[in-house]
């Protein structure tokens, strides 16, 4: 008796050969519908010959369930469900073929109406409608979409039911006599379940439009088809009395459900083929058109409007007997239902997409699209009333540096607070649009610039509550034009308002300004881009750095405390306005040639070897061949050198002394006393006490001497400011 392991080593020998000989595959069916074909021609006994095609005619389920199986076991887990169903479907029906054979040679007599067979029928049925879903999951979809899914197939189904109805299902009912109540129930459910089968395959097919379509996708779909139509063509060959073993039509009908089976266990063998099925969750994930007249919207309507009088015809002039008027009356009413639900959902989705139109998705606030829309009419407003308006705008501090280090999902979170936050502080006739990455803008009637400025005051409480870089308070600054004072044209309005906020922007961070022209220099295009183009260079500085930080969780926010540190004591040192600028974008840049180090050295826990010592000592060179096209040309020289020693023992080039740029020798500094009071993948961090007291016994010989003293007194200061506030 086989194993499971030797059916999955039969299959898995199937699948290479398939690869090599598809096409001998396909001709295999061939062969068997022909070997299939002369065993009700051969000149033998006709218990043998029953034996023999019965016999024959389970060989493609009992391969169908293999390959389904198997499809089942070896998939993904978003798949697995959907070869579960296809295989326990085939079992059952399996299962019901078994049952009808051994009743027709074995006993010699065709089983009871409704018996175990159709019991097994009946409920593979089931799970064939439930891999039909599943071959149309939704999991991005919204709710409303879904339930108008399904009233399109139950519109299709109905109107498609009226018609197996009419041509199938009341000859067969008038077939039996009124007394043979089961016999008619079982006879009418066949018809029924295929036709559900046909509509909910084609609409997959045409009204829904799947994500991929893979071979084996379309290979269950046809073997569906195929097994359905099979079963209808069955029900009306009986009602015409023309089904029997010796016709040749039954035989070949006989081998269309046969076929259904042999494509049930091709598409199994197709998926489990590597190389044309790649592993892909949402293989079965279909997705509604987005062309604005699709079928869905054309085709579902049109189908009622011709369906429901056919039945209101149906009932009126063609019901011979109650049991039909009652049919059609029923169809109609029931198909009035579902168009009336469905008319409802569909005035629900168009109001969802008017929303969307106006709202942002991440924060739910109004959008710059409406912004646009509302600002004159408010302005109209403010002017018929003789009234005052202002218009704030804020922008988010910093906030590259967030999606930088943690990633655009915390940043939506982050989006979204700070747009509760600006909310918060508002009132009910206030209005919040976000109108950028990290901008928002509030529209405040009837406020002059007092009230506006205390509540850009309210705005920058609320929003520091929201947790930014490191968990510290994220801030905003907030640029405020008010109407008629500094503009009464929108435009001017809006440029007014954005002037004061560039001006903070580029002047310091987490304030508040309502514009003067006294103050600020509204700029021209030109100068706009220049800031513009400054203010994204300084961003690209921060995003580097951060993604050379977040490398190694134990050197997270290293850039950006050397450059904190680095400013500091650049100011202590008496550099100049434009060499303190300078020197915080070097700090934050200094290490961005390891980006080019391998993980394997620079997260290395215990002691670098020669070689991997040469490949740290690189990253200088590295960081001034990557700055080198950017326009920081000045820092170059600095970056290249801030591992060179005062004693000339340092690297890359051996500079000593005065050789060594001053910038160069702050960067030295700050970068070994942040490194040795930060964890590290070979240590724990070291105590401040200790780093100073390292720094001091290397002055003269690592660090400047002069520079030494200065830095171990200003951090001596900080450390006692800190303690002496309780941080």
């Amino acid at each position: 008796m086989a194993t499971y392991a030797d059916t999955k080593r039969i299959m898995e020998s199937l699948v290479v050969s398939l690869k090599k000989h598809k096409a001998l595959f396909w001709l295999s069916y061939l062969v068997f519908a022909g070997v299939y074909l002369s065993f009700h021609f051969m000149p033998i006994s006709s218990k043998v010959k029953v034996a023999a095609v019965d016999a024959a005619y389970l060989i493609p389920p009992a391969l169908a369930i293999i390959g389904l199986s198997l499809a089942a076991i070896k998939v993904e887990r978003g798949e697995k469900r959907f070869w579960l169903y296809l295989a326990l479907a085939n079992v059952l029906f399996f299962a019901g073929e078994v049952f009808w054979i051994y009743h027709e040679v074995v006993l010699n007599i065709e089983p009871p109406l409704p018996s175990i067979a159709d019991y097994s029928f009946w409920i593979g049925y089931i799970f064939f409608f439930l891999a039909l879903i599943s071959m149309a999951r939704f999991s991005k979809t919204k709710a409303l979409t879904k339930v108008r899914y399904f009233l399109d197939l139950a519109v299709v189904m109905i109107s498609a039911f009226i018609i197996i109805f009419f041509f199938i299902l009341r000859p067969i009912y008038m077939m039996y006599p009124a007394t043979q109540f089961f016999q008619k129930a079982v006879n009418l459910s066949y018809p029924v379940l295929d036709s559900g089968i046909i509509f909910g395959i084609l609409i997959n097919l045409t009204i829904y439009k799947s994500s991929q379509r893979k071979n084996s996708k379309f290979l269950i779909a046809l073997g569906l088809l195929f097994y359905a139509v099979g079963d209808l063509a069955f029900n009306y060959f009986s009602i015409a009395e023309i089904y029997s073993p010796e016709n040749l039509l039954s035989n070949i009908l006989d081998l269309s459900w046969l076929f259904g089976y042999f494509l049930f266990f091709m598409a199994a063998i197709y998926r489990l083929m590597k190389d044309e099925e790649p592993k892909e969750p949402k293989l079965w994930q279909f997705k509604a058109k987005s062309d604005s007249l699709s079928l869905k919207d054309l085709g579902i309507p049109a189908l009622i409007l011709v369906t429901i009088p056919f039945l209101m015809y149906m009932a009126r002039f063609q019901s011979h007997n109650v049991f039909d008027y009652w049919a059609f009356v029923i169809t109609a009413t029931l198909l009035s239902m579902i168009t009336a639900l469905r008319a409802a959902i569909v005035i629900a989705e168009n109001k969802q997409l008017f929303s969307h139109s106006m709202t942002d998705h991440i924060t739910g606030l109004f959008n710059l699209r409406f912004f646009h829309e509302q600002l004159p009419l408010e302005l109209d407003r403010a002017k018929r009333y003789s009234e005052q308006l202002s218009l704030a705008v804020i922008d988010i501090d910093d906030f590259r540096q967030i999606n930088a280090v943690y990633g655009h999902d915390r940043g939506d979170k982050i989006l979204a607070e700070v747009g509760e936050a600006i909310k918060a502080t508002c009132r009910s006739s206030d209005t919040v649009y976000r109108i950028g990455e990290d901008s928002y803008t509030l529209i405040m009637p009837q406020a002059d610039s007092v009230a506006a400025f205390k509540t850009a005051t309210r705005i920058q409480k609320e929003v520091s509550a929201v947790r930014g870089l490191e968990e510290k308070p994220l801030s905003v600054s907030i640029g405020i034009a008010i109407f008629p004072d500094h503009a009464v044209d929108k435009d001017k309005l809006v440029k007014k308002a954005q002037g004061a906020l560039y001006w903070i922007k580029f002047q310091t961070k987490n304030h508040i300004l309502v514009y003067n022209e006294e103050v600020v220099k509204v700029l021209d295009a030109e100068e706009q881009i220049k800031r513009l183009e400054e203010k994204a260079y300084l961003d690209q500085v921060h995003a580097l750095a951060a993604t050379v930080d977040t490398r190694d969780h134990y050197t997270r926010f290293h850039s950006a405390h050397v450059s904190s540190l680095a400013t500091t004591l650049a100011k202590k040192m008496g550099l100049s306005s434009k060499n303190i600028a300078l020197i915080e974008i070097a700090a934050l840049l200094h290490d961005i040639g390891k980006i080019g180090i391998p993980d394997r050295i620079l997260k290395k826990k215990g002691s670098l070897t020669e070689e991997q010592r040469k490949v740290i000592q690189e990253h200088p060179q590295l960081s001034k061949k990557i700055l080198g096209a950017t326009t920081f040309k000045e820092i170059l020289p600095w970056v290249l050198s801030h591992h060179e020693r005062w004693d000339g023992k340092g690297y890359p080039q051996g500079l000593k002394g005065d050789e060594i740029p001053i910038e160069a020798r702050i960067l030295a500094i700050c970068d070994a006393f942040d490194a040795m009071n930060s964890d590290r993948p070979y240590r724990k961090a070291l105590p401040v006490e200790t780093a100073l007291k390292v720094i001091k016994e290397e002055s003269g010989k690592q660090f400047d001497p002069k520079m030494t003293g200065i830095f171990i007194s200003l951090i001596t200061a900080k450390t006692a400011a800190l303690s002496s506030t309780g941080n």
